[in-house]
């Protein structure tokens, strides 16, 4: 799913109501429900936006990502072998049970 995928996916739902609706957004949700308001602007009548802004947010998951798929997992054979293999991408170790 993309931008453009969840807006159109939501503007449906709003359209089969045939209303004008009080949009809440939550973290994706906020910034879909920004973007609808912002390029379909009868869709909605109010707005309420939590824990998200409507800001560009530096990427952090992209590089664990790929150290994740880097790892060939029918070659590990513990736990421990895997966070050696991520300490090159990941520099922080990893959560215990005390965290």
């Amino acid at each position: 799913m993309d931008y453009p995928h969840l807006l159109a996916d939501v503007r449906a739902v709003i359209q089969s109501q045939h209303a004008s609706v009080h949009l809440v957004g939550h973290s994706l949700g906020g910034k879909v429900a920004m973007a609808l308001a912002l390029t379909i602007r009868s869709c909605c009548g109010t707005l309420t936006i939590v824990d998200i802004a409507p800001a560009a947010y530096r990427d952090r998951y992209t590089p664990i990502l790929r150290a994740l798929r880097s790892i060939n997992l029918e070659s590990v054979s513990s736990r421990n072998s895997v966070d050696q293999a991520l300490s090159s991408f990941i520099p922080e170790p990893r959560c215990d049970s005390s965290c």
